[in-house]
C-alpha cells in the first residue's frame, strides 16, 4: 500500500513540476533536476534495505515484467497525451474558422 501511495505522489509531483516548467518556460526545470536524480537513488537504497530486512528474493524475470509493464504504461500515456493535444488543436482550428 505504501508503494502505491508513493507512486501516486510521484505522479502528482510530475504533473506539478511539468506544469511549473511550462509556465516558467523551462526555468523551473533547473530546480527539479536534483530531485529527478536523487529520488531513484534513494528508492533503490530503500528497496535494497527492505529486501535485506525481509529476506526477500527476486529474479531478473520479475524485474523484466515490471520494467516492461512500466514502459507500456508510459507509452500509452504519451500516446493518449499526443492524441489529446491533436484533438485539442483540431477543435481550436474548427472554432477559429468563420
Amino acid at each position: 500500500m505504501a508503494g502505491i501511495a508513493l507512486l501516486i505522489a510521484w505522479w502528482v509531483y510530475d504533473v506539478i513540476s511539468i506544469t511549473l516548467s511550462l509556465f516558467t518556460l523551462g526555468f523551473a526545470s533547473c530546480l527539479f533536476l536534483p530531485i529527478y536524480i536523487a529520488v531513484p537513488i534513494i528508492s533503490g537504497i530503500q528497496a535494497r534495505t527492505y529486501l535485506r530486512q525481509t529476506g526477500g528474493k527476486g529474479d531478473w524475470g520479475s524485474v523484466g515484467k515490471v520494467v516492461g509493464g512500466g514502459c507500456l504504461v508510459m507509452i500509452l500515456a504519451i500516446l493518449i497525451f499526443v492524441f489529446a493535444l491533436g484533438g485539442l488543436g483540431w477543435l481550436v482550428g474548427q472554432q477559429s474558422r468563420p
